[in-house]
């Protein structure tokens, strides 16, 4: 199955590495920050986050890296 994300990027079904993991999680929240979307602080929490549910699950793609940095947002949101 492949999809787009926001940016208009392909998705796909293969796993990613640990370092493109952590690039496009990082590019990801960088994005986010700049909008508004979260706070800067909240990076380096959410970048933990996703790496140990990456490591738990022997890696996401493109699609679960996604919904996972969205869900992590959700948590956010509810604090607030």
């Amino acid at each position: 199955m492949i999809e787009e994300n926001l940016t208009g990027e392909e998705l796909t079904e293969e796993k990613l590495t640990p370092n493109q993991t952590l690039n496009l999680t990082s590019e990801e929240l960088v994005r986010l920050a700049k909008i508004g979307k979260i706070n800067v602080s909240h990076i380096s929490n959410a970048i933990k986050y996703i790496l140990d549910i990456a490591n738990s699950k022997g890696g996401l793609t493109k699609e679960e890296l996604i919904k996972e940095i969205h869900s992590f947002i959700d948590k956010i949101e509810c604090r607030k």
